[in-house]
């Protein structure tokens, strides 16, 4: 909004009278655990297996919390919320620590060692969106848009297998 960059990439659509946002690409919510973990096992982890789990929530200010909690919601399943976090990657990092387990985009995921978390599909499903941002004063230049476009390729080339669970620890046995 302080027309300080050309473009941004978030999981935020940017709504913000100086942003203008396009959305990029839509994946779904993945279930962090920490690696030696019962749930690790699991093929996927569904919301009412975390009844009775220490749950690391995204904070209330975090619009991609709204999808998690409609979801334990319409299953009226209460969660053990023991932390609030603004971000996915610290909610990994209180994981990776062992302080619970949480629902988080799989982008997130990706800073952590596998021998430090498991990375489970979640169900029911839970959307999270990637946004390109950009200063609404301007028109972004050809070399953002260049950008964008070999950016949004890479994306199309994803599927939600290439971006999802990663339940074995780097070079051990399926």
């Amino acid at each position: 909004a302080a027309n300080n960059v050309d473009i941004g990439i978030g999981l935020l659509s940017g709504e913000h009278p100086g942003v203008t946002s396009e959305e990029l690409f839509r994946m779904s919510g993945v279930c962090a655990v920490p690696r030696n973990h019962h749930l690790s096992r699991l093929k996927s982890v569904h919301a009412r297996d975390l009844v009775r789990e220490p749950f690391i929530s995204l904070g209330r200010d975090d619009r991609s919390r709204f999808g998690v909690d409609k979801v334990f919601d319409n299953l009226g399943v209460t969660r053990r919320i023991q932390i609030e976090t603004e971000q996915s990657e610290a909610a990994c990092a209180f994981v990776a620590y062992g302080a619970g387990v949480s629902v988080v985009d799989p982008f997130s995921t990706y800073e952590f060692d596998d021998r430090e978390i498991a990375v489970l599909p979640f169900k029911p499903r839970v959307e999270f969106r990637l946004w390109a941002l950009f200063p609404s004063s301007r028109t972004p230049s050809h070399l953002a848009r260049d950008f964008l476009s070999i950016f949004k390729s890479a994306l199309e080339r994803l599927d939600q297998n290439t971006i999802t669970p990663r339940t074995s620890p780097k070079g051990a046995a399926d």
